[in-house]
């Protein structure tokens, strides 16, 4: 087995001067062959448009020194990543919510690795955003209590998320008292019954009207048949 632990240990304890190399044949040629192996599995992980300055690097050790210099700046595209994971995450309601919180602070030290700034506003209200169904209640009271957007703290967001999962009974209070303060419902002062009255009201009125109408041309007809018999008997 190949001892490779003499290097990291004196890189680790800042030594002024490495360790002797290793005269052993043996081993200088074990240590070849992994330095061999890994530089191929690194470079098969890269595009055709870096195998050639790769190339140039003599063993593992400096391609992967020549990688982190050249790419591991974390830009742009990193951020992005994490901000869009970070605004898109949602605290699981079924575990205490503390290491979550945790996670989605990660994040925003993640994105501010790269020179990105998230104001602490921001910050609270994703907090508040990533919150379960149950305690939407809780985040309305919390806002509602703010005079500006500036006093909403990260600090006193998380206590109060922690303090509400852990106690069941604040957020069915906070749901009772933002029901209580919905605004009633205008309804009308009319009742739906008065105009279907109207209507048959004025709908038996005429019927009654057109009844006596047609009583009126009967006993017409009538009377006229009689006057037309009498002529006809004299």
């Amino acid at each position: 087995m190949v001892n490779g632990s003499n290097n990291s240990a004196w890189e680790m304890s800042s030594s002024p001067a490495p360790p002797l190399q290793s005269t052993d044949p043996a081993e200088l040629q074990a240590r070849t062959l992994l330095s061999a192996w890994a530089s191929a599995i690194i470079k098969s992980h890269l595009p055709n448009s870096m195998l050639s300055q790769a190339a140039a690097q003599t063993d593992a050790r400096a391609l992967w020194s020549w990688l982190e210099g050249q790419y591991g700046q974390k830009g742009p595209t990193f951020a992005y990543e994490c901000f869009v994971t970070a605004q898109n995450f949602k605290i699981n309601d079924s575990a205490d919510p503390l290491s979550a919180i945790a996670d989605l602070y990660a994040l925003f030290a993640a994105v501010e690795s790269t020179g990105a700034l998230i104001h602490k506003s921001i910050r609270t209200m994703m907090l508040l955003n990533a919150l379960p169904n149950r305690f939407e209640h809780v985040a309305s009271n919390i806002l509602a209590e703010k005079r500006s957007v500036a006093n909403l703290k990260w600090e006193e967001t998380r206590a109060r998320i922690i303090v509400a999962w852990r106690n069941p009974h604040t957020v069915a209070n906070a749901a009772c008292f933002h029901q209580q303060n919905q605004p009633r419902p205008k309804w009308d002062n009319k009742k739906p019954d008065q105009g279907q009255g109207k209507s048959q009201g004025s709908g038996s009125g005429s019927g009654s009207g057109q009844n006596q109408n047609k009583q009126q041309q009967n006993q017409q007809k009538k009377e006229g048949e009689q006057q037309s018999d009498d002529k006809e008997k004299k």
